[in-house]
């Protein structure tokens, strides 16, 4: 008996499947209280959390957040530049002007 595509797509799945179970059982365990007052709406929510990271959009909006955070810090820096050099420029002015 060979085993087809199929087969070892179906048995990864359930093999994902399994680690998935374990890792949303320790995510449960590590942040909520005793697990007999969980309710269903804080099971739906430890899922989703669980799942974030593995979404498409997560993933494009926290590309975008990383890119404009780049930006921003390019800005401050190029901004700080520009500060130490007018006074740098107005020392040099300064002591020229003195020195007449």
């Amino acid at each position: 008996m060979s085993i087809t595509p199929n087969d070892k797509i179906e048995r990864y799945l359930d093999e994902l499947s399994n680690e998935y179970k374990e890792l949303l059982y320790r995510e449960l365990i590590s942040k909520s209280n005793p697990l007999d007052e969980l309710s269903v709406g804080e099971l739906l929510r430890l899922d989703n959390e669980i799942k974030r990271p593995f979404l498409d959009d997560y993933k494009r909006v926290r590309k975008l957040k990383q890119m404009f955070f780049s930006i921003g810090m390019i800005y401050v820096l190029i901004g700080l530049i520009f500060l130490f050099l007018s006074i740098f420029i107005e020392i040099v002015r300064g002591e020229f002007q003195y020195s007449e």
